[in-house]
């Protein structure tokens, strides 16, 4: 770690909690942010890759929810 890293983790130190988790926070959605923008048509193409799959699961989801309706009104 260099010197300067050495010196800026001292300092964050000696700050207030709050303003240590404000700064971690931020620190971390700058380390992590996507590196590059998606444009609308690249979430398109994503958005429709994954279409049938989340047709599928939603209509098993709905059978399921069908089924726990029936069992409730059965009891």
């Amino acid at each position: 770690m260099s010197t300067i890293g050495k010196e800026l983790l001292k300092s964050f130190d000696l700050l207030p909690q709050q303003e240590r988790y404000q700064i971690a926070s931020e620190i971390m959605r700058r380390a992590f942010a996507p590196a590059t923008d998606l444009d609308d048509a690249q979430l398109a193409v994503v958005y429709a890759e994954f279409a049938e799959t989340d047709r599928v699961l939603a209509e098993a989801g709905i059978d399921d929810y069908d089924r726990g309706l029936l069992y409730e009104d059965a009891e």
